[in-house]
């Protein structure tokens, strides 16, 4: 073979190698049309992998189209390992969901917040029945003996994990955040609702 066809030969396999590494590369970055994925195809995406922080607001737009009930039933039939992944995931998606939350409602007009608190609260009373009826229908009333809904955190708990979130924040979100909480903690108690959640203020 002369040395010219030597040369076009290794730069054809160059250039093979080029495109396959480019292929490859964007398909690993490619995000997924969430939207055209049925429920059951986006946990399953949330269960196998770390999800990339690019594909965050998208997916946290396309899970919250999916009632909590399916969410927390799939949960409960994964391997430990895939739990894992799953919660990491679905982490994500609560934080930034919680931030959009709290963005929006101190964009709102004062004289519209608590109108917001108040469907706040509500969705909270009506998770914690959901989880109260739950636990008793799986224990028989023996809380103590939840198995795996010891895992899954109330309504009232998840509050109490993300106050607790404020130290992980810059001072400003935490500054934030501590007013909403206390801005809900002060709503409840107008509605003679005892809050379940304490507000960690974190370093200011």
């Amino acid at each position: 073979m002369s040395k010219k066809n030597k040369n076009i030969l290794i730069y054809s396999i160059l250039f093979l190698i080029i495109i396959v590494s480019g292929i490859t590369i964007w398909a690993k970055k490619r995000q997924p049309n969430f939207n055209k994925l049925s429920n059951q195809e986006v946990l399953t995406y949330l269960a196998n992998k770390k999800v990339p922080k690019t594909q965050i607001d998208s997916l946290t737009n396309r899970v919250n189209k999916i009632p909590r009930g399916t969410t927390f039933q799939y949960m409960r039939t994964l391997p430990a390992k895939q739990q894992a992944v799953f919660r990491q995931n679905t982490r994500l998606i609560a934080e930034t969901r919680f931030d959009s939350m709290i963005k929006h409602f101190f964009s709102l007009p004062l004289d519209q917040r608590n109108q917001f608190l108040d469907k706040q609260i509500a969705q909270m009373q009506q998770r914690i029945k959901f989880f109260q009826a739950r636990i008793q229908t799986e224990t028989g009333n023996q809380i103590h003996g939840r198995g795996n809904w010891a895992r899954n955190r109330t309504p009232a708990e998840q509050l109490q994990r993300r106050a607790n979130m404020l130290a992980a924040t810059t001072p400003a979100e935490r500054a934030e955040r501590t007013a909403y909480f206390q801005a809900l903690q002060q709503r409840m108690k107008q509605l003679g609702i005892t809050p379940r959640f304490g507000i960690s203020r974190g370093p200011l």
